[in-house]
């Protein structure tokens, strides 16, 4: 690992665990219980539990205090979590400014097309709550028929960001 890749995820884990009101530990365990519940729901509106990184143990959702997995990486490269971090806000649902441009662009992103599903999900999370939406995603996303569409659906973006870099 480069040392500026090393400092960038350094840094992220300490950022995500300050936002999070939390003590900075290198040796930090994953978020357990509703805690970890919790780390599922994105600001931006993406169920963290179908992406491939939390499925293979890579990561525990972002932003994630551990700063160990790939959650602290993601949030610090988001726009989307820095917005939410300066607004002092959980997620995009409890922003007046939803939808802004930040949130289009993800929703219509050539490359990463999973993003498509956050204005929506975002827009039932605020008249239902982030409880209950997590709840009616586990729910839905418990039949492995659909979690295998979207898993190669990831594959795709995952393809298409090679060729178009990051």
């Amino acid at each position: 690992m480069k040392r500026r890749d090393f400092l960038e995820v350094a840094g992220a884990g300490l950022v995500a665990a300050q936002a999070l009101g939390q003590t900075p530990n290198a040796q930090a365990a994953a978020p357990t219980g509703a805690a970890a519940e919790k780390l599922l729901a994105p600001p931006c509106g993406i169920y963290c539990a179908v992406c491939p990184g939390y499925r293979n143990g890579n990561c525990h959702g972002c932003p994630c205090p551990c700063g160990q997995c790939e959650g602290a990486r993601y949030a610090a490269a988001c726009d989307i979590v820095n917005c939410t971090r300066e607004r002092k806000i959980e997620s995009c649902a409890d922003c007046p400014d939803l939808p802004c441009t930040k949130l289009i662009m993800r929703a219509n992103d050539p490359v990463w097309r999973t993003g498509a599903v956050s204005l929506e999900n975002l827009r039932r999370r605020k008249r239902i709550g982030t409880a209950a939406w997590l709840a009616e995603q586990k729910q839905f996303w418990s039949d492995q028929k659909k979690r295998d569409r979207w898993l190669v659906f990831y594959r795709d973006c995952a393809e298409r960001d090679k060729t178009f870099g990051k």
